[in-house]
């Protein structure tokens, strides 16, 4: 039984029978033509039967509803609910009433024949019966409507929190951080390599937040983007990162989910040994839709191989193309990470080196 229901309030259950059953007491009087004899049976024996068959018959229809609802059909579907619920209902009704009545009639008025009156009766409260129901099936309808909508706004917060932790990871503070940094100290040292730090800083941030607007990019955009992000980081590697293109003409699965370029480079970054003695050198090829990551693997003595974020795009982009991120060892104990394209236009690239 569904709660905060009106319908089921103590003081709904003492007042309703009372007016419902002065109403049906009205009804009555009209049909057999009495109502001139109202203010004389205002407080007859008539209307105080007629209110605590009013009283019986809506706590019949309340025990209907408790029984009812816990049925496991209840909750199967909306039409079997409505119809099992009224034809009880009506029932029920029907069984309070001719019960009543002819307790009533029979026992205490002593007749033997009362076809009419409880025809009038079974009539008037029937009405009354689907009335209720239809009150009641009103109310959960509305609640269901309010719970459906609560339920899309908690779905609307989360995916705007899950928006804003994305996007809160997508900016990569560690990053921006150093980078800020590095544009500090040219700032002070060399103006003009200043402007050029900004002009490319200003570009790879303006990417990452107009990547959380869509789901693919061009390759193009996806590799300049990390041309540029190499471009930042070597400021403080002195230059020790390098990426070469190699076989990347005649690509027909050119679109990939923007920034995996940048988590697969930070995720090398993280793991490897970058410095003038041991600089880290970046293969990138393409084949049959697979974009090839070679490097020379020197690892950190405090490497923990976290995969988690690459993961993550792997499972984006085995969304669109039923393929995952595969990571590997090339033939000279290399590393090799392959990354599944998304079909699209052709990417022309020449070979460059930065």
């Amino acid at each position: 039984m569904q709660k905060g229901i009106f319908l089921h309030n103590i003081w709904f259950r003492i007042t309703a029978p009372v007016v419902a059953g002065f109403l049906a007491y009205l009804l009555v009087l009209l049909f057999f033509d009495s109502l001139t004899n109202l203010s004389e049976n205002i407080l007859g024996q008539e209307l105080l039967f007629t209110v605590l068959l009013s009283c019986v018959f809506f706590e019949g229809q309340h025990l209907l509803l408790a029984k009812i609802s816990n049925l496991k059909s209840y909750t199967e579907s909306i039409e079997k609910t409505v119809f099992l619920q009224i034809s009880s209902g009506l029932a029920v009704t029907v069984f309070i009433v001719s019960g009543v009545m002819g307790f009533y009639f029979s026992i205490i008025l002593g007749y033997s024949k009362f076809v009419r009156e409880l025809l009038v009766f079974n009539s008037i409260f029937i009405v009354f019966s689907i009335v209720y129901h239809l009150v009641y099936f009103s109310i959960i309808l509305l609640q269901f409507k309010n719970e459906d909508a609560i339920a899309k706004e908690i779905k609307n917060r989360d995916a705007v929190l899950s928006e804003l932790q994305a996007f809160q990871n997508d900016l990569r503070p560690e990053i921006f951080y150093s980078s800020f940094e590095s544009l500090l100290i040219l700032v002070h040292t060399d103006k003009r390599r200043s402007e050029k730090y900004l002009s490319v800083f200003s570009e790879v941030y303006r990417y990452i937040l107009d990547a959380k607007r869509t789901e693919l990019v061009e390759m193009q955009d996806e590799i300049k983007h990390l041309k540029n992000l190499i471009f930042l980081l070597n400021h403080q590697y002195n230059n020790d990162i390098s990426v070469s293109f190699s076989a990347m003409n005649n690509q027909y699965m050119n679109k990939i989910v923007p920034c995996t370029l940048q988590v697969i480079l930070e995720y090398i970054i993280s793991e490897n040994i970058v410095n003038k003695e041991i600089p880290l050198n970046i293969e990138l090829s393409a084949s049959d839709g697979v974009l090839m990551i070679k490097y020379d693997s020197v690892l950190k003595l405090n490497a923990t191989n976290n995969l988690k974020e690459i993961n993550d795009y792997s499972r984006k982009l085995e969304y669109f193309t039923g393929n995952c991120i595969k990571h590997g060892v090339t033939s000279d104990n290399g590393k090799i990470i392959q990354v599944p394209l998304i079909s699209g236009e052709i990417v022309e690239a020449t070979d460059e080196e930065i």
